[in-house]
C-alpha cells in the first residue's frame, strides 16, 4: 500500500508495487486452484461419505434389541439420525467453506498483527462473542428441533390420514373429521408454543454476543484511528489495517453460518444423548374419545365410544 498511496506518477508508484501485485495475483491464483481442487474433493467424498453414514445407521438399527424399539425417546433419536444422515451430503460442503472462511480470516488477522501488536488481540476480543453466540443458537435451535421431532411426526401422520384420497372415504364416513382436526391442531400449537419459548433465549444470546463484540470492534476501530493520528502508523498502513478489518469481518460472519449449520449437522445429531429429554406435557382442549378396533386399518381403525 505504501508505493501505491505515496507521492510520484501513478506509473512509478504501480512499478513500486508490481512485487507485491504480482504475490496478490499468485496468491489469488493459488485460490482458485485450491477452491477447483475441493471441489473435484467433494465430488469424491460426498458419496462415500454419505453411503458409510447411511450404512451405520442401518447396522446400528439392525443391531439393537427388539426392546429398544419399545424405549422412551428411541424413536426420536432414530429420527435424528435419519435426518443427520439425509444432511450428510451437505455436511463436506459446510466443512469446506468454514474451513476457507476460518483461512482467510486467519491470514487477515496475521496481516493485522504484523501492522501492530495491539490490534490482533482487540480484533480476537470482537470476534471470539461472535463465534459463541453462535453456537449457542444453533444449539438452542437444535434442541428445540428435537423436542419437536415426535410431535412433527404424528402431525404428518394426521395430516397424511386427513388428505390422502386412500382414507378419505373412510374419514369422512365414520366421523374422523373433527377428530384428525383436533389433533392435528393441537400438535401445531404444541410446536409452536415451544419455539415461542425458545425465541426469548435466542434474543438474549444475540444481544449479548452482539453488544460485546460490538464493543470490542468500536474499540479496534477507535484504536486504529489513534494510532494513525498521533503518528504511530502511517497512511498506507492503516489502509492496509482497514482493509484486513474488514477482510477479518467478511470471513468471521462466513465462519459463523457454516460452522453454525456444521454444529447442527454433524455435531448436535450425534450427540442426541446429552439433549434433554421432551416434554410430554398433553395438549389443552378436549379431544373426541375413541378405542381401537383390530379389525380395521388407517385412521378408521380407530371408533368413537
Amino acid at each position: 500500500m505504501r508505493p501505491i498511496l505515496g507521492a510520484g506518477a501513478v506509473g512509478d508508484r504501480l512499478h513500486q508495487a508490481l512485487p507485491a501485485l504480482l504475490v496478490v495475483t499468485a496468491a489469488a491464483a493459488l485460490g482458485r486452484g485450491a477452491g477447483t481442487l475441493s471441489s473435484y474433493a467433494d465430488r469424491r467424498l460426498t458419496p462415500l461419505l454419505t453411503t458409510h453414514a447411511d450404512t451405520s445407521l442401518v447396522e446400528a438399527v439392525c443391531r439393537v434389541e427388539s426392546a429398544a424399539y419399545a424405549t422412551d425417546g428411541f424413536s426420536d433419536r432414530h429420527e435424528a439420525a435419519e435426518m443427520g444422515v439425509l444432511r450428510t451430503h451437505v455436511m463436506v460442503n459446510d466443512a469446506q467453506r468454514f474451513a476457507s472462511a476460518l483461512i482467510r480470516m486467519v491470514a487477515a488477522s496475521g496481516v493485522l498483527s504484523t501492522l501492530h501488536w495491539a490490534m490482533l488481540p482487540l480484533l480476537i476480543l470482537a470476534v471470539v462473542p461472535a463465534g459463541a453466540g453462535a453456537v449457542l443458537s444453533a444449539r438452542v435451535d437444535y434442541e428445540m428441533h428435537y423436542t419437536n421431532v415426535s410431535d412433527r411426526n404424528v402431525r404428518h401422520m394426521m395430516r397424511w390420514w386427513a388428505t390422502t384420497p386412500k382414507h378419505s372415504d373412510e374419514v369422512r364416513a365414520n366421523g374422523m373429521t373433527g377428530y384428525l382436526l383436533f389433533w392435528y391442531r393441537a400438535l401445531s400449537e404444541r410446536i409452536d408454543h415451544r419455539l415461542l419459548t425458545a425465541a426469548p433465549r435466542n434474543l438474549r444470546i444475540t444481544l449479548v454476543s452482539s453488544a460485546t463484540g460490538g464493543f470490542f470492534l468500536i474499540l479496534t476501530w477507535a484504536t486504529l484511528a489513534w494510532l494513525t493520528i498521533t503518528g504511530r502508523i502511517g497512511p498506507a498502513i492503516a489502509a492496509t489495517a482497514v482493509i484486513a478489518v474488514q477482510t477479518t469481518l467478511a470471513a468471521l460472519s462466513q465462519v459463523v453460518i457454516n460452522g453454525a449449520a456444521l454444529f447442527h449437522t454433524r455435531g448436535a445429531f450425534c450427540g442426541t444423548d446429552r439433549i434433554s429429554p421432551r416434554s410430554t406435557r398433553t395438549p389443552s382442549g378436549r379431544a373426541p374419545a375413541w378405542s381401537r378396533n383390530s379389525s380395521r386399518s388407517g385412521p378408521c381403525a380407530y371408533v368413537r365410544t
